[in-house]
């Protein structure tokens, strides 16, 4: 979720960030955009990328995160992903397991 400094102070804050959750299953990656607001999950805008499209998945260390690029024949998702989410503890052992897999 956002910090209420963003909220406020932000570059339209709110509007400009766009959170997602990502499940790494054997069929795929779910991709399921968060609502900013109530940060559950829009059922109707979520999406399977499917293991037959995936061509590459790459994880690039920055600073404070990780840019993730997940790429295919006629796409490429790019997404930043931190490496400690607050009030997420599973998000540090879940990370580690994913970079372990993939890098």
């Amino acid at each position: 979720m956002p910090s209420k400094i963003d909220l406020f102070f932000g570059t339209g804050g709110i509007f400009t960030t766009k959170y997602i959750a990502l499940h790494f299953g054997e069929n795929g990656i779910a991709v399921m955009p968060l609502n900013n607001l109530t940060g559950k999950i829009e059922s109707k805008s979520s999406f399977l990328i499917t293991s037959n499209r995936i061509k590459s998945i790459i994880f690039k260390k920055n600073f404070l995160s990780y840019q993730l690029v997940i790429s295919g024949e006629n796409f490429e998702l790019k997404c930043r992903v931190n490496k400690i989410t607050i009030a997420s503890s599973w998000h540090k052992k879940g990370l580690a397991n994913i970079l372990e897999q993939y890098n």
